[in-house]
């Protein structure tokens, strides 16, 4: 009669043994970092540390107060199935605005938020204006400008210039380098072709993005 009372609960223990355990995984993620790209925009990083389930949509959302939800703005990413970092970029921003940025996941019906996180928005960068051009020959000019200073840094400024209007720094351009005090510069225009009729902006770039002046054209002369 033992025998059989030990080996019933042996078999039992063997079966329960096999019978698969019903543990569900805890999806935690978190609200990383929030850098700033421009005046109008951030860039917002979230980290998936373990996913219970699959996402069926994930990204950020914000709002000028505090514990912002996906009904204020948001950057959807879609589904995810895997954990790591993802990123969201915010745009269209007003500047010199304190922003309140958490990272989202929805999980069937259920939306989840990480921490939020509070980033300003820097000011414009103040734009420069293009005083004129001089010194002009086949190959090159000389392009002046005038600069201002804001509350954040000028990193870089210069003119640029093309044979269309309104050109970038995708274009020609100069590197002046950083500013520490306001006042007048000037930028040699070089490569240039004889002939051509061409387009020139000042420009300064800080945190707060890049800001061109007003345009100014010349013409280089044949012979």
């Amino acid at each position: 009669m033992m025998k059989n009372i030990s080996l019933n609960l042996l078999l039992a223990g063997i079966v329960w043994a096999c019978t698969p355990l019903d543990i569900q995984r805890k999806t935690r993620f978190i609200t990383k970092e929030v850098t700033i790209a421009s005046s109008t925009s951030l860039v917002a990083t979230g980290d998936i540390l373990d996913l219970g389930d699959v996402a069926t949509d994930h990204g950020h959302c914000w709002a000028t107060t505090p514990n912002p939800t996906i009904e204020d703005n948001k950057v959807s990413l879609g589904a995810v199935t895997n954990r790591g970092l993802f990123i969201s970029q915010i745009t269209g921003l007003t500047p010199s605005t304190t922003y309140y940025i958490r990272a989202y996941l929805q999980i069937g019906e259920q939306i989840l938020y990480g921490d939020d996180i509070s980033q300003e928005t820097p000011e414009n960068t103040p734009p420069p204006i293009t005083t004129g051009i001089s010194n002009i020959s086949k190959s090159e000019a000389t392009a002046g400008g005038n600069i201002k200073l804001g509350s954040n840094e000028i990193s870089q400024h210069g003119h640029c210039w093309a044979t269309t209007p309104s050109p970038t720094i995708d274009n020609n351009f100069t590197q002046n380098g950083r500013v520490n005090i306001p006042g007048d510069y000037t930028s040699l225009l070089n490569n240039l072709q004889p002939g051509m009729l061409y387009y020139v902006r000042s420009y300064a770039q800080s945190i707060g993005g890049i800001s061109y002046g007003n345009q100014t054209t010349f013409r280089t002369p044949r012979n």
